[in-house]
């Protein structure tokens, strides 16, 4: 055998070796489905559903690296998460991240956009959409972190997250009413800490709607690249001078207008 025929021949037994010690670190009962850089991961019990979510990730990621931006993305892995995470160690550890009452969770600057399945029992049959819909949300937050976004303020980024997730389920807003709406604190109020977020049980998925509306508010009034514009500043600095560079008026000033058309 010649040398680069020889050569060639010990990289493909490496690679082999290589692929074997990675299955290996993946424990019993442990799937992994791999296709075109995404990748879903969890319990061999789960395959059908595993493979239903990554065939909505391949055919969505493509559309939401280009809303947020992502000139380059990089591998994404979607994670199920059983009721029992601890035989897993991945799971496991989003789980110990994730708080309590979060449905899905993408821990910040890591490729993983989990959905928690012990959370939507009480959905039914509807169980499967609504996984696929919070998936497209998680999967909107890591292609926020793919450019930097993750240092804006996790308002800003839940609404860029759950504008995308809203328009996959088909809703074109308004997304909630001026009473409802009247009831969500100042937008630059809203703290970075998830626990804030689930003790404000009163106002429930306002928040979240409320956020998503000013998004989509935003994007109607300044331009429909308008986020993905902002988020490619905010890596380098403050969202409220990113907002100003790209939109012109201050971002307080934007939500008082947000404020304003939203009444009768």
């Amino acid at each position: 055998m010649n040398k680069p025929l020889c050569v060639l021949a010990r990289a493909v037994v490496a690679l082999f070796f290589l692929s074997v010690a990675a299955l290996a670190e993946h424990p019993s009962g442990w799937i992994v489905i791999e296709e075109r850089g995404l990748r879903a991961e969890g319990p061999a019990a789960y395959r059908l559903l595993l493979s239903d979510l990554l065939a909505v990730a391949r055919a969505e990621w493509p559309a939401v690296v280009a809303e947020i931006g992502v000139q380059r993305p990089r591998p994404v892995t979607v994670v199920l998460v059983p009721e029992d995470s601890a035989p897993w160690p991945l799971a496991a550890w989003i789980d110990a991240q994730a708080p309590a009452w979060a449905v899905g969770y993408a821990p910040p600057d890591t490729p993983f956009a989990a959905v928690f399945e012990r959370r939507w029992p009480s959905a039914g049959s509807a169980a499967p959409a609504r996984m696929a819909e919070t998936m497209i949300h998680e999967l909107a937050h890591v292609a926020i972190y793919q450019v930097g976004g993750s240092t804006s303020p996790k308002w800003f980024q839940e609404g860029v997250a759950s504008l995308l997730s809203l328009r996959w389920r088909g809703w074109s807003g308004p997304y909630l009413g001026a009473a409802e709406l009247d009831r969500v604190p100042p937008l630059g109020t809203l703290k970075t800490d998830l626990a804030y977020w689930a003790a404000h049980d009163e106002i429930g998925s306002a928040l979240y709607l409320a956020v998503a509306d000013f998004a989509r508010w935003a994007s109607a009034e300044h331009g429909e690249d308008v986020l993905r514009r902002v988020l490619a500043r905010v890596a380098r600095e403050p969202l409220h001078l990113a907002w100003y560079g790209e939109t012109g008026e201050r971002i307080a000033v934007s939500e008082a207008r947000w404020r304003l058309a939203a009444q009768p």
